[in-house]
């Protein structure tokens, strides 16, 4: 059985990590609107809008941490950075860039802030500073590092400073926060592009969240199957009896959610029963797999993971949540 992962308990922080969580939370601070949409944020069809809906609707938010507070930091490090070696080089650089289209689909969303601009190139660049992860996850191709929010936020900034003539080019830069990888920028291609009618699309839908008397559903999770060969085939014992541990995740936002207090999603994990049609199915893939030469089969069915870990999804997740006693 798969065990479930136990809460963090709340530690007291010493007085030199309070000061650093105090003036930190002051740094951060900005005057964006939250009572409007966030291209940053929210643009993206895979954002959970309950997170959503809870931020524009003046739900509280969780304490900040120490340790979220500093990741974010650490972003803006590297953006300032970037700029400075940029203005080194001799190049005019405009920072915060912000980004407010005029048009009637946008009337729910506060105005967004590119990164930067470098004007000689009128070009756009992003600045992303994920853990090392994202890059071994993405191997040789470094368009593996664009993942969805990147690619619908760098769009919707691109389209709009280009009809104002600002840009022609865009780009993502990705600087390894761990240290561990060189920095690696992506050209946004316009097969990576999301078209303007459908961002148009997607301001559009999610602005009725404004007017929502409702709290929408939370962000669907996934299902993950390991299944084990249960021993090896003898004469006496031909065919063993599989094992499948099946287990449903949380989606990986709520693990960052500053609203997941409110929220109350339970445990990041949980054991979960299977129809055994469902198993069969299962078993019957990883038998294939097993028969391709993997070594180890873990089958994922639902929402990607924070890194896109790609597994197939080919079985679907007709699983119900193991009763709580």
């Amino acid at each position: 059985m798969t065990e479930t992962k136990e809460p963090i308990h709340e530690i007291k922080l010493t007085p030199i990590q309070n000061a650093l969580l105090e003036w930190l939370k002051r740094d951060a601070q900005s005057d964006y609107e939250r009572d409007r949409l966030h291209y940053g944020s929210d643009l993206w069809p895979g954002k959970c809008e309950r997170a959503i809906w809870y931020a524009i609707h003046g739900t509280p938010r969780d304490e900040e941490t120490l340790g979220s507070q500093l990741r974010f930091k650490g972003g803006r490090i590297f953006e300032s950075a970037l700029v400075s070696a940029l203005k080194h080089a001799g190049l005019e650089v405009q920072t915060q860039v912000l980004v407010r289209p005029l048009r009637p689909s946008t009337w729910a969303w506060a105005p967004g802030h590119a990164d930067l601009v470098v004007v000689p190139w009128k070009k756009l660049i992003e600045v992303v500073a994920p853990r090392a992860a994202l890059f071994r996850r993405a191997g040789t191709d470094p368009r593996k590092l664009v993942k969805e929010q990147y690619r619908w936020q760098v769009s919707a900034y691109f389209h709009e400073l280009r009809r104002r003539g600002l840009v022609e080019k865009a780009s993502v830069l990705f600087l390894d926060r761990e240290g561990a990888n060189q920095p690696v920028e992506v050209e946004m291609t316009d097969d990576l592009l999301v078209p303007l009618e459908e961002i148009v699309r997607e301001e559009e839908r999610k602005a009725r969240l404004l007017e929502e008397a409702d709290v929408p559903a939370r962000v669907r999770g996934s299902v993950v199957f390991e299944v084990l060969k249960g021993g090896r085939a003898t004469a006496a014992n031909p065919a063993p009896q599989r094992v499948v541990r099946s287990t449903s995740e949380l989606n990986w936002q709520c693990r960052y959610c500053p609203f997941r207090t409110t929220c109350d999603p339970g445990p990041e994990e949980r054991p979960i029963t299977i129809s055994s049609e469902l198993r069969g199915r299962v078993v019957a893939e990883a038998e294939r797999r097993w028969a391709a030469g993997v070594k180890r089969v873990v089958i994922r069915v639902g929402e990607e993971s924070e890194f896109d870990e790609g597994e197939p999804r080919e079985v679907n997740a007709d699983a119900k949540e193991e009763p709580t006693s």
